[in-house]
């Protein structure tokens, strides 16, 4: 199983400026969400970001490069389907990522376990065989 992971984490922020890049326990909160992704077996992981220093982001982790998000898709009422399905369009036009499926890791949610994505992983695998 192929799995493509998409962080979104656009700069801009009316509550808390650049929230996916501020300190959290000695990192930015984005590297916490990579050191994570980065774990998953089979896994493929797009920065969706109109951040002006991504690029440090997706060399340092490895990630998709070239992907930029685009500003009309980086605003305060932007819903996330819209982000999603442009940088998924622009993955499948790109033609040179495989993937089985979709996982979305928040920055501004850095509390999160692998057993669970494991577990999840699990169950979708077996509903696939049925």
């Amino acid at each position: 199983m192929k799995l493509l992971t998409i962080v979104p984490a656009r700069a801009g922020s009316k509550g808390i400026k650049n929230k996916n890049f501020i300190n959290f326990l000695g990192k930015p909160l984005i590297e916490h969400t990579l050191d994570f992704a980065k774990k998953i077996e089979n896994n493929k992981i797009l920065i969706c970001s109109d951040y002006k220093n991504i690029k440090k982001y997706e060399k340092k982790f490895q990630t998709i490069n070239g992907y930029v998000r685009p500003k009309k898709l980086s605003k305060d009422n932007t819903m996330l389907h819209q982000t999603l399905y442009h940088a998924i369009k622009w993955i499948l036009k790109e033609g040179t990522i495989d993937f089985d499926y979709i996982l979305v890791l928040q920055p501004t949610s850095p509390l999160r376990s692998y057993k669970d994505i494991n577990k999840s992983i699990e169950i979708i695998k077996k509903k696939r065989r049925k």
